[in-house]
């Protein structure tokens, strides 16, 4: 059984809507310096798979999406070229605040140093 989205009362399989993005994963792979047997090992999708799916040979499962996407650190939607953020959406930033929101940016830009930065800039002196 396939994952199903219904468009207007057409019931399709995802992967007729969804387009794999081959290019973003061998340049996300590279970008890490990593060969297609080290994503295959730290994804748990093994380099055989990761060269089917770079070569456009086979699409990968939804969990074969995930498992990469959370290998290479960005979201599952980027990589199947839903989205052009390669970030992946961890929290609704609609109902966010302002400090929330500058939290979050501090840690993606710079990790704890960035949030050390953060609360020191706005310390009451």
């Amino acid at each position: 059984m396939g994952i199903y989205c219904v468009v207007k009362g057409l019931r399709k399989p995802v992967s007729d809507q969804l387009s794999w993005r081959v290019d973003r994963l061998r340049e996300l792979r590279e970008k890490r310096g990593w060969s297609q047997r080290e994503l295959g090992r730290i994804s748990g999708a093994g380099q055989t798979m990761v060269t089917k799916y770079e070569r456009g040979e086979n699409e990968p499962s939804g969990t074969a999406v995930r498992l990469l996407a959370e290998a290479l650190g960005v979201s599952a939607d980027y990589l199947l070229g839903m989205t052009d953020d390669p970030r992946p959406k961890i929290v609704d930033d609609a109902n966010m605040s302002e400090d929330e929101r500058a939290v979050l940016e501090a840690f993606r830009r710079e990790s704890w140093r960035g949030l050390v930065r953060l609360v020191a800039d706005r310390m009451p002196e």
